[in-house]
């Protein structure tokens, strides 16, 4: 997911203001006559200056070509400033008839009316759902009703430098398959620099990449939350992950990586350590092996699994833009904004999402079709997909992680133990829902 991590941060408005509404949808869909000439109002992250502005408009057009009698009225807005701007728009009751989201908080878009039910166009339709992740739809599931689909989606890997195992003295075709391993890899390679103010080299940074606990968590056979929605972040086997974290980042000296992070970032901030040949293992989203392609051509890399304990945990973090429609605007708009959401998360569609958009499509269909002339890394990368697991939905506290992310930095400084963040974490979060239930 493009700027993923970013999204993962990203405060929903929605869910703080309890919107109420019809969910619509809920009867038979409204059949669109193709005389009746209507438009509707779409929201995206392609604001005229974006890069690939052009060709995402080129997709409008050609639809607009296919269906004369829909015109999309498009709206842009720069990634950073628009899940603020859709949020405060809907929370004002603007009907945005489609729009992109985070796959997240699907489920209280659809609880609040935001967003329309649309599992009666997909049973009018015959529509496929298969080719969707089973982990999309679980996210966009609510009371038996779908309220979205993934547009485009993500996995984390882990990337590995090549050169930098072997000069090492590590086998460059054996990345780890355990945090223990990994542990004892970091340990080998990193490097100080002849003056000692910062590295030469680093084996593996937590705190870089597209990386979260979730992707130690999970792995590991733990989890957040249990069959009936309690929260468990202070389980054994969820405390044993966070002291892996924590752990790693304390291999560092602060002074020493803080020099390193800053001559490694771009000019908007982002970590290229990995893309210069300096940082020997990051986990990271899958764009960036398309980066490396792009910009780092001549870089000797590898790509593997995350490490997992037992196939049962092979899991990766999957994060996902979805398109929804709203639950508010008129039965004709509807019908309107399904034909576009159908036509987005085509096959023929998706296809292009790669090449032309710079992503990677949701759809599974079309994401097996690329794969066909993948490298031996990319392949890697649409292998894991099967794998791929959303973050847990909490409705009392649709940021519940956040807590648990500011306890564990406050760990890694020394502030709390790993048991201290734990129990805090898992206390906060409990208020937090007792909170809701006591005030709703």
């Amino acid at each position: 997911m493009k700027k993923g991590l970013a999204l993962f941060g990203i405060v929903c408005l929605v869910a703080m203001l309890g919107l109420t509404g019809c969910n619509g949808g809920s009867g038979e869909p409204t059949s669109l006559d193709p005389n009746t000439e209507v438009t509707i109002d779409y929201w995206s992250i392609y604001p005229d200056s974006d890069e690939y502005a052009p060709k995402h408009q080129a997709l409008l057009d050609a639809f607009m070509e296919e269906h004369p009698n829909i015109k999309i009225n498009h709206h842009g807005f720069n990634f950073y400033d628009y899940f603020t701007k859709v949020s405060t728009a809907q929370a004002g009751g603007t009907d945005i008839d489609v729009y992109w989201n985070d796959i997240v908080n699907v489920k209280y878009r659809a609880e609040s009316g935001v967003a329309a039910n649309l599992k009666p166009y997909m049973d009018a339709d015959s529509f496929d759902l298969s080719q969707f992740s089973a982990s999309s739809i679980e996210s966009a599931t609510y009371n038996d009703g779908i309220y979205a689909l993934p547009v485009e989606s993500d996995v984390r890997v882990l990337f590995y430098n090549k050169d930098l195992f072997e000069e090492a003295g590590l086998d460059p075709e054996s990345p780890p398959t355990s945090f223990e391993e990994m542990y004892e890899y970091n340990e080998k390679l990193i490097k100080v620099s002849e003056d000692g103010t910062t590295y030469d080299r680093i084996g593996f940074h937590p705190m870089l990449g597209d990386n979260a606990i979730q992707c130690f968590v999970w792995p590991m056979g733990g989890s957040f939350f249990d069959e009936d929605g309690n929260p468990t972040l202070n389980t054994e086997i969820n405390k044993k992950a966070m002291q892996w974290w924590v752990d790693f980042n304390k291999q560092y000296d602060s002074r020493k990586i803080n020099v390193f992070t800053a001559t490694y970032n771009d000019a908007g901030g982002a970590d290229t350590s990995f893309l210069q040949g300096v940082n020997a293992m990051v986990i990271a989203e899958n764009g960036l092996a398309w980066q490396i392609e792009k910009n780092a051509p001549d870089l000797n890399y590898g790509i593997a699994p995350i490490p997992y304990y037992g196939e049962e945990n092979h899991v990766t973090w999957s994060g996902a833009f979805t398109l929804e429609v709203s639950g508010r605007t008129t039965d004709v708009k509807k019908q309107a904004a399904w034909e576009f959401v159908k036509y987005m998360t085509s096959v023929e569609v998706q296809e292009k999402f790669m090449d032309e958009l710079n992503f990677m499509p949701a759809n599974l269909d079309a994401q097996a079709i690329l794969a066909e002339t993948a490298n031996e890394n990319q392949k890697v990368i649409f292998n894991e997909f099967q794998y791929a697991r959303h973050m847990d939905y909490c409705k009392e506290a649709p940021q519940w992680w956040s807590g648990l992310s500011g306890d564990l930095f406050q760990a890694s400084g020394d502030n709390m133990t790993v048991e201290e963040c734990a129990n805090k974490a898992q206390s906060d979060l409990e208020k937090l829902i007792e909170e809701y239930r006591n005030t709703h």
